[in-house]
C-alpha cells in the first residue's frame, strides 16, 4: 500500500483524481483496498463512483467537498475528454434566465455519463465538437443559451437582452455563429437584424 499511498499524498488537496491515475502503482484490486483503507481512516473521500479528493479543510466546515465542475472534469479525464459549460449554465451567467439547474450539467466529448456525488446527481452528456467549441467563449455560449432557451415568439427580445450582456464587438461574434449554427435559431437571428434591433 505504501506506494500508492504515496501517490494518494502527491495529489493537489482538494482536486478530486480518479482511480485510474492510481494504476500504474499496483493492480487495480490493491488500489480499489488502499483507496478503501484510506477513507476509512479518513484522509480522503469519496465523492463519486471512482473518484475521491484529499479535501481541504476549513476551520469552519471542516471538510470541504470539491465543487461539482471539479468532480466532472476528474470524470471525464478519468475517459482522456474534456468538459465544457452547458447551455443553461451559459443562460444563467448572461442574465438570461435565474433558473438555477437542480443537477449540474455539462457537455463532453466523451461519453455521457451520470455521477452521484453526496446529494447531487452530475449530468456530463456527449455533444458535437462544434457545441464543444461555441461553449469554450462567451459569445458561442450565447448561442448555447439561446438554443437552451428554446423557440419561442419574442426571440428577439432574447437576442437582445444577449446583445446588452456581451457589447457590440462580441455580439457581432455572436450573430456570425448564431447564422451558421443553422435552423430557428438562424432565421431568428436574420429576422432580429432585418428589424434593425441591432442598432437599439
Amino acid at each position: 500500500m505504501g506506494s500508492i499511498r504515496g501517490g494518494v499524498e502527491a495529489m493537489p488537496e482538494g482536486r478530486p483524481f480518479a482511480t485510474g491515475s492510481l494504476l500504474g502503482l499496483g493492480g487495480r484490486a490493491a488500489v480499489d483496498k488502499a483507496l478503501q483503507r484510506l477513507v476509512g481512516a479518513g484522509e480522503i473521500m469519496r465523492v463519486a463512483r471512482g473518484i475521491y479528493v484529499r479535501p481541504r479543510v476549513s476551520p469552519y466546515v471542516g471538510k470541504v467537498r470539491p465543487q461539482p465542475q471539479e468532480v466532472a472534469q476528474a470524470a471525464a479525464e478519468a475517459m482522456g475528454a474534456t468538459i465544457a459549460p452547458h447551455g443553461a449554465t451559459w443562460a444563467l451567467a448572461l442574465g438570461l434566465t435565474q433558473q438555477v439547474a437542480l443537477r449540474p450539467t455539462f457537455l463532453t466529448d466523451g461519453s455521457t455519463r451520470h455521477l452521484r456525488s453526496g446529494k447531487l446527481m452530475i449530468a456530463l452528456l456527449r455533444t458535437t465538437p462544434r457545441r464543444m467549441r461555441l461553449a469554450g467563449f462567451k459569445a458561442g455560449g450565447a448561442v448555447l443559451a439561446l438554443e437552451w432557451l428554446g423557440e419561442h415568439p419574442d426571440a428577439a427580445a432574447t437576442i437582445d437582452r444577449i446583445r446588452e450582456a456581451l457589447g457590440q464587438t462580441e455580439f457581432g461574434l455572436f450573430m456570425d455563429e448564431a447564422r451558421r449554427f443553422g435552423g430557428w435559431i438562424a432565421k431568428a437571428t436574420s429576422a432580429f437584424e432585418r428589424g434593425g434591433r441591432r442598432h437599439a
